[in-house]
């Protein structure tokens, strides 16, 4: 292990590690899109695979032109889809950047023009909904902009759930997604983030009920599995440590339910999900609960198998929250050496790689349970 940590760079690319997806996004941010046409027509109907990529790609397409262009140029399926999605992203953005909290009667043209994204996006998704009904990304850029409605002014995004213990949300959303894709990464996600955002939702524990809900039924391998570390990262961050001594709050890591949730995250995800299939942000979430949990030796698998990329997130937040003024990066830098550097020292451990010292597979989650209406709200 030692040799990976010499000569080591952050690389902090929207794309991560999908080496594909890397090869397009420069070109859609200087406004061109025929590689992105090309990507989206070999994806197919992957649709994890399509849901994140159409994701990053709305991002690097927020600030250029290369959708519209597109649209221009040669409009499609694939270039609507992808017009709602850049847009959705603008009207979260927009919305993360206003200077006033509550903006319900508001009515500048900043909230003009916002307003008639979200319409926009309202009827592509429509359109493309109807086009191809088992596309499950239409239906992620309307999840998208609940995020932009955080007092939940629509209906659609305080439905509630009988019999349930969870709070009023899009719940009739995150079903349409889950029809077309039962374990969607981003829309589980989406919907944890409006929890979190909500103005009417105070408390953070709503946010980890509603990811310990998810876990329940999601399948051996899934990326669901780490949902409960964003959540909890969360609570932390908001809730500052009670001892002095350790104002990043790592003892929590070391005891149950958090120690169990790293180690569920680990075995039951890292260690058997295609790498293909990670995701950076997921890696980084789970790289923290380890080191935090003094689990180097699965940390430093962890911070290997991100190879050169890192996220900002959660090292920014929870250095910022730690109140001592140094920054994400240096925190993440500091976790990644020392990781590697104990590894090292500890060959034979329990929990090095991916053979010998990890438990065997746990069986599938069972396929009973569910988070939010299957039949309707």
């Amino acid at each position: 292990m030692a040799a990976a940590s010499r000569e080591f760079r952050l690389n902090y690319h929207l794309a991560g590690l999908d080496g594909e997806l890397r090869r397009v996004v420069p070109e859609v941010q200087l406004g061109r899109w025929r590689d992105m046409r090309a990507l989206l027509a070999a994806t197919g109907g992957k649709w994890a695979l399509r849901t994140t990529r159409t994701q990053v790609l709305a991002v690097a397409a927020r600030e250029s032109g290369a959708v519209e262009a597109w649209l221009q140029d040669a409009p499609c399926y694939d270039a609507h889809v992808m017009r709602a999605r850049v847009l959705a992203e603008r009207v979260v953005h927009s919305h993360r950047s206003r200077s006033v909290p509550d903006t319900r009667q508001a009515n500048t043209p900043a909230d003009r023009v916002h307003t008639a994204m979200e319409a926009e996006v309202r009827t592509l998704a429509g359109w493309a909904a109807v086009r191809k009904p088992m596309d499950p990304v239409p239906w992620l850029c309307l999840l998208r902009l609940a995020l932009a409605d955080p007092f939940q002014q629509r209906p659609e995004h305080r439905i509630g759930v009988k019999g349930d213990m969870l709070p009023e949300g899009p719940w009739g959303l995150l079903k349409a997604v889950r029809d077309r894709d039962d374990v969607n990464r981003e829309a589980f996600h989406s919907v944890l983030a409006f929890i979190q955002r909500s103005k009417r939702l105070r408390s953070p524990a709503y946010g980890v009920d509603f990811a310990r809900s998810a876990v329940s039924l999601a399948p051996y391998g899934s990326p669901l599995l780490l949902l409960p570390l964003y959540a909890e990262i969360e609570r932390l961050r908001r809730q500052p440590s009670p001892i002095p001594s350790d104002p990043l709050n790592r003892g929590a890591w070391t005891k149950e339910p958090l120690k169990d949730d790293t180690a569920t995250a680990y075995e039951s995800w890292f260690a058997v999900a295609p790498a293909e299939e990670r995701s950076v942000s997921d890696l980084s979430y789970l790289a923290w609960g380890l080191w935090a949990g003094n689990q180097h030796v699965r940390a430093a698998q962890v911070f290997i198998a991100m190879e050169e990329f890192a996220a900002r997130q959660p090292w920014t937040a929870l250095a910022q929250a730690d109140g001592r003024g140094q920054t994400g990066e240096t925190l993440f830098c500091q976790a990644r050496a020392k990781s590697l550097a104990y590894a090292d020292r500890h060959p034979s451990e329990p929990g090095r790689g991916t053979g010998p010292g990890l438990p065997a597979p746990a069986p599938p989650a069972p396929t009973g349970a569910d988070v939010g209406p299957r039949d309707g709200p």
